[in-house]
């Protein structure tokens, strides 16, 4: 595995075990809102209320935590 997965499954490791909350934001510009529930190389799925969404990972901009204190804990394990 390279080091650009292995740092974006830190990220969504991190979200998804911490239960966080996110903002993702897609290259067309809808920011969908929710918790990562499970990933692969491929996808994330993100659930908000009792709704989950299947978003390929090929058409997310950015992926923000709202806590903020989970970048600190991200910059620890470095």
């Amino acid at each position: 595995m390279n080091n650009k997965n292995e740092l974006q499954d830190t990220f969504f490791d991190l979200m998804k075990t911490n239960k966080l909350p996110v903002s993702v934001f897609l290259k067309s510009g809808i920011q969908l809102k929710g918790k990562i529930i499970n990933y692969d190389p491929y996808i994330i799925l993100l659930k908000n209320n009792s709704v989950i969404q299947l978003v390929y990972k090929h058409s997310i901009s950015s992926v923000v935590p709202m806590d903020a204190p989970a970048l600190d804990q991200l910059q620890k394990e470095d």
